[in-house]
């Protein structure tokens, strides 16, 4: 697991969608009777995130202030080898709770304009 705290830009989108993932296992008899048996006494916390915008020309607020927005995302997922790695993020619906996450699929950085980048990604807590 890495220590690393996923960087918050500006573009982020203040309002992302966040739903819960229970690990659940479902058997049913040969007369109908269904049997359910859950794995975890706390759900697995998914969010879609996006960034709206990310900018080639503008510098990263400090820590990252060397690099551009786009930099610092484009760095982020190849020093966590996209899905390979697991980081930190603040809950983006409270701001406060400190979540341990993993990408569930490789992020997409996406050219809007010139300079002008999009990112949107989904991430699922770690238990």
């Amino acid at each position: 697991m890495s220590a690393y705290v996923f960087p918050l830009l500006p573009g982020f989108d203040i309002a992302p969608t966040r739903g819960s993932k229970y690990p659940v296992t479902k058997k049913e008899s040969p007369s109908g009777r269904e049997d359910r048996t859950v794995w975890a006494s706390t759900p697995r916390r998914r969010w879609r995130i996006k960034f709206n915008f990310l900018r080639e020309s503008v510098a990263a607020p400090s820590p990252w202030g060397s690099y551009s927005e786009v930099s610092v995302v484009d760095y982020f997922i190849d020093t966590h080898f996209g899905t390979g790695d697991s980081f930190h993020i603040l809950d983006p619906k409270d701001g406060a709770t400190d979540r341990v996450v993993r990408f569930v699929s490789e992020p997409d950085l996406k050219r809007i304009v010139s300079g002008v980048w999009s990112c949107e990604f989904d991430l699922i807590s770690v238990i």
